[in-house]
């Protein structure tokens, strides 16, 4: 059985969250000899986190010797954030930025910034914001969202507005987080003219 087919196959048996046909299906992809398939391993590891058979996921990521597709290892590293296991996440992150032939993607830093602000590590999160600037991150809308938003929740304010100001595209969601850190500063003018800038930058 290829790819094309067992791909389909492994995300049915996530949405299921089955374990019993999750390691049937991981069988079947030996048995195929397809356990070396970046998009299959991809797969297996969302595929074993639905589950929440953990260990399971980190082994098919660690099966995979010197893997040189940032892809894979932004699988690994999302998965640990959304189930909110973000010591695991930056453990992977850290290890990525040891890692020769790879550098972090635009879809890697919003993981690792959440799982930042899930711990509260905000001088982290400020070594990674030097990342962003140095590899030209910044004009990135998504990464530098989720930037704003880790200093928010870390409750570094006057660096969250900083980022705000300086990003090149700005949602509601950016205009909300900034003016609920003026009102929880205490700036409740700033919270309201701010306010009323991004009701005639919306309407």
């Amino acid at each position: 059985m290829d790819a094309t087919k067992l791909i389909p196959l492994i995300r049915n048996v996530a949405e299921s969250k089955s374990i019993k046909h999750a390691k049937l299906v991981h069988q079947k992809v030996i048995t195929s000899g397809q356990q070396k398939n970046i998009a299959i391993c991809k797969n297996l590891i969302s595929l074993f986190f639905s589950c929440q058979l953990f260990q399971s996921a980190r082994l098919v990521f660690q099966s995979i010797e010197n893997p040189a597709d940032i892809t894979l290892w932004n699988s690994l590293i999302s998965n640990y954030t959304k189930n909110f296991m973000f010591d695991e996440a930056l453990q992977v992150f850290e290890k990525l930025m040891h890692f020769t032939l790879l550098k972090p993607d635009s879809y890697t830093y919003p993981s690792v910034l959440k799982a930042c602000s899930g711990l509260g590590f905000a001088n982290f999160g400020r070594t990674i914001h030097t990342h962003l600037v140095k590899n030209g991150f910044v004009a990135d809308v998504v990464v530098t969202s989720s930037l704003l938003g880790m200093y928010a929740k870390c409750g570094m304010f006057r660096l969250a507005v900083q980022v705000f100001d300086e990003m090149p595209e700005r949602d509601v969601a950016c205009w909300n987080t900034v003016i609920s850190c003026y009102h929880r500063d205490g700036q409740y003018e700033k919270a309201l003219d701010l306010f009323k800038k991004m009701k005639n930058d919306h309407g």
